[in-house]
């Protein structure tokens, strides 16, 4: 491991990665236009198909957006670098703090929406939409959920848990060797699976097997960003690259066989290098940064709305969908309509929303934390 000062590392945490926000953006909106065109068209048995009720005709783009999942897998790098950014200089508390500020207030927000937009289709009974609504505001780690769209959630808790634990241990000086094993595990998993047919497993996936890779890339990316260059961080991040070359194709293949679509391979791989590479010019290269300061502001709100536009467009935005076509409204026209709609809601959520219900639950928080602080304080003095 290259050494480092800690003036050198604390310059490296204050850095702002204008590009990431962006990319964050462009992820999300490349999902949401995938779900409103291709998968509410192609999967007459999905989610989304059921709220819309009345069949979506294609529309000039839909079968071109069949690469639109990749967003996801956009994410999964994001997470990766990201988390390992803000873990860096955080206590196990602050970390805890801050993951639960980040997840909860949208979830609790949009959940309760999306349930309203199944019950009032008739995709789910009433009782049914109330038990898996209880399910998605637990963050419960196996659907159903009121959106199909959460089954990113419980990876994602999965990765901060790992991190968290290695917080709470006073460990987080082996980061780089855990996410080595994350990053290789998953290589090998993926290496393992062209000799089998249903590579797919929930628990896989919580335990960060099959997507591993993707967090263990934007780990390492932030390593050699903050920590510099070392023989083996470039080779993880090529090992990295590997694994996901060898899942992108798996996931093109297990869509194509749900849909019906030729299940083009080279779309999603272009697009997905084409935005890590993108990333790692915004993490690398202060060029890139500096042309996006003036757009600063923007940028961030932008980053902020994401989390949001993913919970919230779904369900939400095929129901609307459904709605526009009983009236007559087919084609590019109702799409872009549903599409700014769920822009504008994930605008509100977060900027007006979001922060309103994240001060509450930080002073909860923080009175929870004091609470257990004066309780083990009280313990410690009884047993002396």
């Amino acid at each position: 491991m290259a050494a480092t000062s800690s003036g050198a590392l604390m310059a490296s945490e204050r850095k702002q990665y204008l590009g990431i926000d962006l990319l964050r953006f462009a992820a999300a909106a490349i999902v949401t236009v995938y779900h409103l065109t291709f998968w509410v068209t192609y999967f007459p048995t999905g989610m989304s198909a059921k709220v819309a009720i009345t069949p979506i005709p294609a529309t000039l783009i839909s079968p071109h957006m069949e690469f639109g999942w990749i967003g996801v897998q956009i994410f999964f790098v994001i997470s990766g670098f990201v988390i390992a950014f803000s873990a860096a200089q955080a206590s196990a508390s602050q970390f805890l703090k801050s993951r639960l500020l980040r997840l909860a207030p949208a979830v609790w927000i949009l959940a309760p929406l999306s349930a309203v937009a199944l019950v009032t289709t008739h995709a789910l009974s009433t009782k049914a939409t109330v038990a898996i609504l209880l399910k998605s505001l637990a963050f419960f780690p196996f659907s159903p959920w009121v959106d199909s769209v959460y089954w990113t959630l419980g990876i994602e808790i999965s990765f901060y848990a790992m991190v968290f634990v290695l917080l709470i241990a006073g460990l987080m000086r082996f980061f780089e060797h855990v996410m080595s094993a994350v990053g290789l595990i998953s290589l090998v998993y993926w290496i393992a699976s062209l000799w089998l047919n249903e590579p797919h497993n929930r628990l896989f996936e919580l335990a960060l097997i099959e997507h591993g890779c993707f967090f263990a890339l934007g780990a390492f990316l932030w390593l050699v960003s903050a920590r510099g260059v070392t023989n083996w961080r470039l080779v993880m991040i090529g090992l990295s690259i590997a694994a996901a070359m060898i899942e992108i194709p798996f996931e093109v293949h297990e869509r194509a066989l749900k849909t019906g679509s030729p299940g083009h391979i080279l779309p999603p791989i272009i697009v997905w290098g084409s935005l890590v590479a993108f990333m790692v010019a915004s993490i690398l290269l202060p060029a890139v940064n500096k042309s996006l300061a003036p757009w600063s502001v923007a940028l961030r709100k932008l980053g902020l709305m994401t989390y949001p536009l993913y919970l919230g467009h779904n369900v939400l935005g095929a129901a609307l969908l459904g709605g526009l076509a009983r009236l007559g409204f087919t084609g590019l026209l109702p799409l872009v309509g549903v599409a700014a709609l769920s822009a504008g809601l994930a605008y509100i959520v977060a900027v007006i929303l979001e922060p309103r219900l994240r001060t509450w639950l930080s002073r909860t928080f923080d009175a929870a934390t004091d609470l257990v602080a004066v309780l083990v304080a009280r313990r410690g003095a009884a047993q002396h």
